[in-house]
Order: structure tokens, then sequence, then C-alpha cells
């Protein structure tokens, strides 16, 4: 639309607020442009035409909820890369968590994995061996090379993960819940995306106080992986290199 709808889409944006940005953003390309001999714009809207539009996205998962339509031709992840998994062995129930050295909550959750009863298998590239030897124990294991992403979402019973999207959907289309920590706005989108799913929790970092509660609150909703299986068997047919062509 013009002017373009505010990214925090779920928060109600004042409309001179929104369409006074847009005027500052457009000013500034036009000079650019003006500069560089091509046409002005009138707004931000005249950027993304020209062509279609394809998505490599679900509906379900769309950062943008309301688009109203579009080519969605499913998400794109690396399978079959990766180490071999090795799950601790104590543990019944398996969770898998893909997290990043700078989340500002990374001990805190660590904290809260490390405590579960649950065989933990963490992968968090670049972590310093300080804190793969405070977490690392029976239960939990720590990984700073990626892990092979298709036996991890056969053989795991829930995912922690940050809400990248290509992730999020590949373990969701293997029928497996996740818990979302976003880290950043894109993220925060995803994650409300499959909190209203029914499929995910999103757990903003500005909780941590809150994560032994809220980790142990979600393991225990069963409706997460029915909402998971269900989110799966619509889309069983799913292929990806049916969306990469």
């Amino acid at each position: 639309g013009r002017p373009l709808p505010p990214l925090l889409f779920w928060q109600k944006a004042p409309p001179a607020r929104l369409l006074d940005s847009e005027q500052q953003v457009v000013s500034v390309a036009n000079q650019v442009l003006y500069e560089l001999g091509a046409p002005p714009v009138e707004g931000l809207l005249d950027i993304l035409s020209g062509g279609p539009d394809v998505f490599a996205t679900l509906p379900e998962l769309d950062h943008y909820p309301h688009r109203g339509g579009g080519d969605f031709v499913g998400p794109i992840y690396a399978l079959g890369r990766g180490e071999a998994v090795r799950w601790p062995a104590r543990g019944a129930l398996r969770v898998f968590a893909y997290l990043k050295p700078d989340y500002g909550a990374l001990e805190a959750l660590l904290t809260v994995l490390r405590q579960l009863d649950a065989s933990v298998l963490v992968h968090i590239p670049g972590v310093s061996r300080r804190l793969v030897e405070k977490f690392s124990g029976d239960n939990l294991a720590i990984s700073r090379q990626p892990l092979d992403i298709e036996e991890v979402r056969q053989s795991c019973d829930l995912a922690v993960l940050h809400a990248g999207l290509s992730t999020v959907a590949a373990l969701l289309l293997a029928g497996k819940p996740v818990l979302l920590f976003p880290q950043q706005l894109e993220q925060t989108m995803c994650a409300r995306s499959g909190d209203a799913l029914g499929a995910a929790v999103a757990i903003p970092e500005a909780a941590a106080g809150q994560f032994p509660r809220l980790v142990k609150r979600a393991l225990a909703d069963g409706s997460l992986r029915a909402k998971a299986e269900e989110f799966a068997a619509r889309h069983r047919g799913y292929d990806q290199a049916t969306a990469i062509r």
C-alpha cells in the first residue's frame, strides 16, 4: 500500500507518522535517482512493482500474514549436510537447539535446557570453550559444527530456535513443535506467525527471568505437537526441489 505498512504490523501506528517516514525515504531516494539520471518514484510501493512476486515460504509462515495472496513456492533449507547426530544418553525427550553465541540470554536459556529431564543437543556456531565446559553434561552436548538437519528433525521431539524462517519451516514440516527465542525484528515476525499457528511458542529475550516457567509450560503443552503434526500433514507433499526449480 501507500504508505507501506509498518514492520510491527501488530502494533497500531499513526497514519501521519507512516506517511512522514515514507516521504523522508522517498525524498532521499529521489535525490539519488536524479543524480543517476533515473526517473523519480512517487512512493516505496513503486520500488516493489514491475515483476511477479514469488515467496519462498508457506502462507502460514508468511512474515506478513495479511498479505492477501501471492505465489508461495515454499521454503528452501539445507538438508543432508552437517555432522552426524549423537544424542546424549540421559533423557527420554529429545530437544534440539540451534542458538547464536551473541544471544543476550544465552546462558539463561542453556541453564534451563540443562535442567530439563531431556537429552539436549545444542548447535552454537563459534561458541566459547568456557560455555561448552560450563554447560556440557550427561544430558546436554554442545556442537560448534552444523548438524545434519534432516537427521535432527526426524529424531528430535522439539526444537529451540531463534526463529529463522528456513530452520523453523524444516522442523514444522517434520511435525515437530518449536520454542522460538527471536533476536531481531524479522525473527520476531516469523515467531508471531508460528505462535499464531499453534505449533510454536514465542518467548522474548526480555522474559529471560521467566525462561524456566515458560519453557516447562510449553513442554507440557501437548497441543503444540498436535498442531505441528497438522501443519506437516497439510504440506506432506512439499518438496523443496520443486521450490528451487
